[in-house]
C-alpha cells in the first residue's frame, strides 16, 4: 500500500491518465503506450506494486524489466540474500548492499554496510562523502 503523502500524486495520475484515455482518439498509440508506461512507472516508483502489476500487463516486458529488477521487493530481497552469502565483499558489493538496504527501509543495516564499504576504502571520494552525510 502506498504511504499517505503520495495518495494526492497517484491521485493525480489517474485523473490525468483517465483525461487523457478519455482523448485517446485523439492520441496515437504510441502515446498512449507512452502515457501507461508513466503511470506503471508513478505506481512503481511510490510501491504500490500491486497496482503497478495490472498496468503492466499493457506494457512489453523488457520495458520496465530493469526498473523492476532494481526496485521490486522480491528482487531486492534476492539481491540481498545474493550479497550476504557472499564470502568476501567487495566495495561494490556492500554498496549495493547498501542501495537495496536503503529502499527498503533498512536505514541502520545500510549504514553499517556503507561503514564497511568506507572501512574497505576511505579515500573514495564518493563512498567518502555518502558516509559522512549518512553518519550525521
Amino acid at each position: 500500500m502506498a504511504p499517505m503523502k503520495y495518495i494526492p500524486i497517484v491521485l493525480a495520475c489517474l485523473i490525468l491518465t483517465g483525461l487523457l484515455y478519455s482523448q485517446k482518439e485523439e492520441l496515437s498509440s504510441g502515446n498512449r503506450y507512452y502515457y501507461t508506461l508513466q503511470k506503471w512507472y508513478q505506481l512503481a516508483s511510490i510501491g504500490d506494486w500491486t497496482a503497478a502489476d495490472k498496468v503492466a500487463l499493457k506494457l512489453d516486458p523488457p520495458d520496465i524489466a530493469l526498473y523492476r529488477r532494481l526496485h521490486h521487493p522480491d528482487e531486492l530481497k534476492k539481491i540481498i540474500n545474493s550479497l550476504v552469502v557472499a564470502p568476501k565483499k567487495s566495495v561494490e558489493d556492500w554498496l549495493e548492499l547498501a542501495r537495496v538496504q536503503s529502499i527498503l527501509g533498512k536505514k541502520e543495516d545500510a549504514f553499517e554496510s556503507i561503514t564497511q564499504a568506507y572501512n574497505l576504502d576511505p579515500i573514495r571520494e564518493d563512498i567518502t562523502t555518502l558516509y559522512y552525510k549518512i553518519k550525521k
